[in-house]
């Protein structure tokens, strides 16, 4: 702030000094004034289109200004081209690739780990490549990233990804003591909330899964937020109408429900009643139709004489 007066007599007298209109958008950069910064970055760009600096705070501009994913992954390449051998530079572009198609988080996990290779235990790499492993459906990769993060002592800044890397590999333990760590960190989030529901349930908790079932649904919440805890509250259920009555509810707050919908399927295949059984499996296929587990219960059927085209 001191230096503004300075900059702005300096660039009153030469608009197009360079360092000066570097420092000039800079200063706006860090105010969040973009718009303001924009056409500087457009006179900078005409002098110095190389400078790393600049190309900086292009990315930036596209991240936080006018949150471009595709522009800022094309200056972040731009960036790492102009200078390949940059760890930071590669970190930036890894977190921008990190949010892109299966290419591009596979491009993300090289850089991030070129990155970590030169500076073990970096948080922002660490996290990256929980990031990109879990949008790949890498789960053991995710699961180590988060053992990673943990052993390092580190904050860890995404619970959602480390709860379902953990579950997804198995470990409900471990999964549980993150859910019960986010619960505690976030009281009213919906996430965590569903998060330490669903790991008690899959861990046999029945007690305690039905009782946060209770409480999160006279707490509120979404429509979906309630149409998974309905679900959920059906799998700690043993009487037949109280299962149903969850799932049908489920349904009613989230009719794209597609655990609920399947639910309700294997409720009636149980019971032999295969064309309601059917009527459900086709709504489920019709919002997941390359769900694997749905594709078992649409082999089973067929086995049984009924197909579900």
């Amino acid at each position: 702030a001191e230096a503004e007066p300075l900059v702005a007599k300096v660039l009153t007298s030469d608009p197009l000094d360079a360092d000066f209109l570097l420092m000039r958008a800079s200063m706006l950069a860090d105010s969040g004034a973009w718009r303001q910064a924009a056409p500087l970055l457009d006179a900078l760009g005409g002098l110095r289109p190389n400078d790393r600096a600049y190309l900086l705070l292009r990315v930036r501009s596209a991240l936080e200004g006018t949150r471009n994913r595709e522009d800022a992954e094309r200056w972040a390449r731009k960036a790492l081209a102009t200078f390949p051998g940059d760890l930071e530079l590669a970190l930036i572009a890894s977190e921008v690739l990190a949010t892109g198609t299966r290419e591009d988080l596979a491009e993300s996990r090289t850089l991030a780990a070129l990155v970590l290779a030169a500076s073990p235990g970096d948080s922002r790499a660490l996290h990256t490549l929980l990031a990109a492993s879990a949008a790949l459906g890498d789960w053991a990769d995710a699961a180590a990233r988060v053992d990673a993060i943990r052993r390092a002592g580190l904050d860890l800044l995404d619970d959602s990804s480390a709860f379902e890397a953990y579950l997804r590999t198995g470990r409900l333990a471990e999964a549980a003591g993150i859910a019960d760590a986010w619960v505690a960190s976030a009281p009213g989030n919906e996430s965590a909330t569903l998060a330490l529901l669903r790991v008690r349930v899959l861990r046999g908790e029945r007690a305690a899964a039905a009782d946060l079932a209770a409480k999160a649904l006279a707490s509120g919440g979404s429509a979906r937020f309630r149409s998974t805890v309905f679900y959920l509250q059906s799998r700690t259920q043993v009487a037949d109408d109280s299962i149903l009555s969850s799932l049908r509810s489920a349904l009613v707050e989230d009719a794209s429900n597609v655990e609920a919908l399947a639910a309700l399927y294997d409720y009636y295949a149980r019971r032999s009643d295969l064309e309601k059984a059917r009527f459900y499996l086709r709504q489920a296929l019709s919002l997941a139709p390359g769900d694997p587990e749905l594709a078992k219960r649409s082999e089973d059927l067929a086995a049984r004489g009924v197909a579900t085209p």
